[in-house]
């Protein structure tokens, strides 16, 4: 599981901004869920991170790609050995909001996925659509 810390005092995320849902929470992507590209860039039921493949880890027909984004937080998605971008080349990873979990830092439970918590990114280029 990718965690992507909160700020609590800015509501701020890896993914961006965050609109609704509760405080003091941590973000949570399974790998799998990851996907390469835009996705459908004026949906804000998709979430996505930039960042610069560091590491790739063959696992027979997939492969496990490690990313840094800007902020040196890392994360690793999975694609099938036919879809593999480069070590060195930057990457735009997508998921669907449904597929972000939430976890509250209080408890440690997992309180459901962003899209039944309310959670939503203020996205600039959403808010002209």
């Amino acid at each position: 599981m990718n965690l992507f810390r909160v700020d609590p005092e800015t509501r701020t995320s890896r993914f961006g901004p965050l609109l609704g849902g509760d405080d003091d929470i941590t973000l949570g992507v399974r790998p799998e869920r990851f996907h390469l590209g835009d996705g459908a860039l004026h949906s804000s039921e998709i979430w996505r991170v930039d960042g610069r493949v560091v590491l790739i880890e063959p696992t027979g027909r997939e492969r496990i790609v490690h990313i840094q984004s800007s902020t040196s937080e890392s994360f690793a998605i999975l694609l099938s050995s036919d879809q593999v971008p480069a070590v060195g080349e930057h990457v735009t990873a997508w998921c669907e909001r449904s597929h972000v979990h939430v976890y509250s830092n209080v408890t440690e439970q997992r309180l459901g996925n962003a899209q039944e918590r309310g959670i939503d990114i203020r996205e600039p280029a959403l808010a002209h659509s």
